[in-house]
């Protein structure tokens, strides 16, 4: 066993009711009103690391797709920090004003129309020219190495 807990329920048909069948230490955890809305109650009163991880949804990946993630999350990390820097966001909280979308600069055509819409995103950072110019260099060659 894992050690995670798990709530099975059973919709029966003929009575449109569900039915709780291994909860968690006498909680009420589904109830159904009559206008037929399911309400889960998580008012537990055991607040264990486990009870919270139980709210989140979890999914498997492979190897393989996880390094694949893992790789574009590094890449977006690089760009939001690099675009930071460009439009001298100096407070942590401090945002740009643009929105560099890396599957919009997959999807185009070209590298020369992958090149044309970062200028366009990039056109109002407050940093010189060829520091935008090498951020884009640095971008598409990301892009071709990693995404």
């Amino acid at each position: 066993m894992d050690g995670s807990e798990s709530v099975d329920l059973v919709h029966d048909s003929s009575d449109s009711s569900f039915e709780k069948m291994n909860g968690c230490n006498g909680c009420n955890m589904v109830s159904r009103h009559e206008t037929g809305i399911v309400h889960f109650d998580d008012s537990c009163d055991i607040d264990t690391e486990k009870n919270r991880k139980a709210k989140y949804l979890t999914a498997k990946y492979g190897a393989h797709q996880m390094q694949l993630i893992r790789k574009r999350l590094a890449v977006e990390d690089w760009v939001d920090e690099r675009l930071k820097v460009l439009y001298c966001c100096e407070e942590a909280d401090a945002s740009y004003d643009t929105d560099v979308d890396l599957d919009e600069l997959l999807d185009c055509e070209t590298e020369s129309e992958q090149r044309q819409y970062l200028k366009e995103k990039l056109r109002n950072a407050k940093r010189p020219k060829y520091e935008v110019q090498q951020f884009i260099e640095e971008l598409l060659k990301k892009a071709r190495e990693t995404l």
